[in-house]
């Protein structure tokens, strides 16, 4: 979803956004239609305890191939390996 050589145009296009500036979302003068309440940083209780007690497992990508330099431009300055890889 999104991920088409026309990117997010697909998702952007879809009835359920028709009434949305893309543009003012971008510059962030759209209103969110409901913000939770957050006690702390790594507060999950707005969540499904379903989903916060499950044990997260490392899914790595099947197809490993390579990023395109244009998308390596998006990583500039970081410089984290995990120490898994």
């Amino acid at each position: 979803l999104g991920s088409s050589e026309r990117d997010a145009e697909d998702v952007k296009k879809q009835a359920f956004f028709r009434n949305l500036s893309w543009d003012d979302l971008l510059m962030k003068k759209v209103k969110p239609p409901f913000v939770p309440t957050v006690k702390y940083s790594e507060d999950v209780s707005n969540f499904d305890e379903e989903f916060t007690q499950e044990k997260p497992v490392l899914t790595p990508a099947k197809d490993r191939k390579s990023l395109s330099a244009e998308d390596q431009l998006q990583f500039r300055d970081f410089n984290y390996i995990a120490d898994w890889c």
